[in-house]
């Protein structure tokens, strides 16, 4: 969570207050206040309690240099987080206080590099008596309920160490190999035990790019775009739409648009998938995930699956079916591809597991099912199924699904080579309306199906794939549309 808007003070009550329970219909369960923020207003604590949202709150310390050697200075920050101690404490929502932002892993690697060993008592650079002692005394002498956490990453000799405490995961969208960047199977790479931080990049709607550029600017090569788009972009979107969907010339804005919405959706997805995939994991176990980031404070292509305006990207429905509380989820591990059902409800549940191959075209599957009870607040592995060598990889998908008591249904997919390579199909996507629930199915396998609803909050799924066989349910939330009217991504 970052300040909703630059200009604090158009920073309301309503955006937050929207902002929040979108984050709570996404299924989200925890939001960090980022070191670089603000402490947010108490309209927004006074929120995240009654919506039962977790907040992990940072002190305002962020990937700077701070005079710790200064006792001035040192009385300021005791009396600023006394403050903020005190005002705060009665949040039921506020699980974890956190030193600061980068600057242990900034004082370990960025500033000091080959110069000094990490701790070092003589070292004068980065803060670290604040973060060890000032703000640590402030916790232990008045909140005894909650744990201080030296900062954000923290844990081992590396602060950002991926076996011991919290990391910051930017291997993939902030490391030099492009092809990285952009599939989500190198997050499985990924050992880090709690990610406090990763992110992807992606565009927001066109409508709300019209808010921020002039007509003339509404052009990916012209400047005004460019400063509008993150710079640790860096080619990524346009690479990633190459290698999933299109050659980036033959594309006008509206579909560069859509297709890199597309692949940071899928992104967003998958890659929480891999890391909630690890959990109970008896070897290599994950508890957590936090996006970078999940509101913006200004309009560009950026991180967040809410751009600035509030509207829903793609990557926001994405987020919502990955972070289902019960989910079945596949990922490939060496020649096998792997299904579990992660169980985040505090009572068992009872699934039929849906697993296999089938054709993208819908005329052939192998498709097995498995009744399971799945233990509460836990995870199980259902089925391990070697990748076979006698199918064409362009035309078969591997899913996995899971039904049951209070558990709809909600596909998983894994294809075995990128979208664009997958054999063409064809075939009429079918809609039906009961009352506010709409029911969706395909012959053929259907990426990236939506009604276009420019960001608004219409309906409770949007931006989904549909497999051959499966129905997919969603609701509408808002005015039903005159002219109910979905489509697919196709590939150009």
């Amino acid at each position: 969570w970052i300040p909703p808007d630059a200009i604090m003070a158009r920073s309301d009550h309503a955006k937050r207050e929207q902002l929040l329970q979108n984050a709570v219909d996404a299924n989200f369960t925890m939001l960090r206040i980022w070191g670089g923020g603000v402490y947010e207003a108490d309209d927004f604590y006074e929120t995240c309690d009654r919506l039962g949202l977790l907040v992990w709150q940072d002190f305002m310390f962020a990937c700077h240099a701070y005079p710790d050697e200064d006792t001035a200075f040192q009385d300021k920050i005791r009396h600023e987080a006394e403050t903020v101690i005190r005002r705060l404490r009665h949040h039921p929502s506020i699980v974890l206080w956190c030193g600061n932002n980068e600057n242990l892993v900034a004082m370990a690697v960025w500033w000091n590099k080959d110069r000094l060993p990490f701790p070092n008592e003589t070292l004068k650079l980065g803060g670290r008596h604040v973060f060890s002692d000032v703000l640590a005394k402030a916790c232990l002498n008045l909140d005894t309920s909650r744990p201080y956490w030296p900062g954000s990453p923290a844990g081992g000799e590396d602060p950002n160490g991926e076996t011991r405490g919290d990391c910051h995961w930017w291997h993939a969208t902030m490391g030099a190999d492009l092809v990285n960047r952009h599939r989500h199977e190198f997050y499985d790479t990924c050992r880090s035990r709690f990610v406090t931080e990763y992110g992807i990049v992606g565009p927001c709607h066109l409508e709300s790019c019209c808010e921020f550029l002039r007509p003339e600017e509404l052009d990916i090569n012209h400047r005004a775009w460019k400063t509008h788009t993150n710079p640790y972009d860096d080619g990524t979107l346009a690479a990633a739409i190459r290698y999933h969907y299109a050659e980036t010339e033959a594309l006008d804005l509206e579909s560069f648009i859509r297709y890199g919405q597309m692949f940071q959706a899928v992104m967003h997805g998958r890659t929480l998938e891999s890391m909630r995939f690890r959990r109970d994991d008896a070897m290599d176990p994950c508890s957590g995930a936090l996006i970078w980031m999940y509101n913006d404070c200004w309009g560009e292509t950026g991180w967040t699956p809410i751009d600035y305006y509030r509207r829903r990207k793609p990557g926001y429905y994405w987020i919502r079916n990955a972070f289902a509380p019960v989910r079945a989820i596949v990922r490939r591990r060496d020649d096998q591809l792997v299904t579990r059902v992660v169980n985040d409800l505090l009572t068992h549940v009872t699934v039929n597991v849906l697993f296999g191959y089938i054709r993208v075209d819908g005329t052939e599957s192998r498709i097995k099912t498995k009744a399971c009870e799945v233990p509460a607040n836990g995870m199980m592995e259902v089925e391990r199924v070697d990748i076979a060598p006698d199918l064409d990889e362009q035309e078969w998908i591997y899913v996995c699904d899971c039904e049951g008591d209070g558990v709809a249904s909600n596909p998983c997919s894994w294809n075995l080579v990128p979208y664009r390579q997958l054999a063409p199909v064809s075939g009429e996507i079918s809609v039906e309306v009961r009352g506010s629930e709409i029911r969706l199915t395909s012959p053929v396998y259907r990426h990236g199906v939506r009604h276009h609803d420019a960001g608004k909050d219409l309906f409770s799924d949007n931006y989904f794939d549909l497999i051959p066989g499966i129905t997919k349910v969603i609701q509408c939330v808002g005015d039903m549309p005159g002219e109910l009217r979905f489509d697919a991504l196709e590939r150009i």
